[in-house]
């Protein structure tokens, strides 16, 4: 039975991703995306297999690409929250931006969009749109955003990005 099959090929990609040996987890779950079987989850674990393994691309593509599939899924916005994540630690800071803003529009409320606020300011301090760095950290800091974190490196941003357009209010 395919069903049974497939969960046996999960838990072999598990056990493969737990010795280090993403290549091998990757090629099963791979097979399973490419037949269109456990699709949510062989998709969702290719990702962070690709992650773990240093292929940032792939898995932030990968990450989106589930959050477009399956918009409903409870664990969309986490996926599209490492997309960005992933995506700005490759210095590719327009489409951080983009997926960033689509997780805010998509799962207002979620856990992960409370941190958004902190990487998308991020994203667009490096982009030199220090106004709006600005817009998005100046709650954080005065801790006037009490859902989002302050994470540690925002005071340093903020600094920075009124430094940048010598806004020292």
């Amino acid at each position: 039975d395919f069903a049974q099959a497939d969960k046996a090929r999960l838990l072999l990609s598990d056990s493969f991703a737990a010795q280090k040996k993403y290549d091998d987890a990757g090629a099963i779950l791979q097979q399973l995306v490419a037949a269109n079987r456990e699709g949510e989850e062989a998709t969702l674990r290719l990702a962070w297999t690709l992650l773990k393994d240093g292929k940032k691309e792939p898995a932030a593509r990968i990450f989106r690409e589930f959050a477009t599939k399956y918009p409903q899924h409870a664990s969309a916005p986490l996926a599209l929250y490492n997309a960005g994540i992933t995506l700005y630690d490759l210095k590719q800071y327009p489409a951080a931006v983009e997926t960033f803003l689509k997780l805010k529009e998509t799962a207002p409320q979620s856990r992960e969009a409370q941190d958004l606020r902190f990487w998308l300011a991020l994203s667009y301090f490096e982009l030199g749109k220090h106004a709006e760095a600005i817009a998005l950290l100046d709650p954080l800091v005065a801790g006037k955003d009490l859902e989002a974190k302050l994470r540690p490196g925002a005071l340093y941003t903020l600094a920075e990005a009124r430094g940048a357009t010598k806004d020292f209010a």
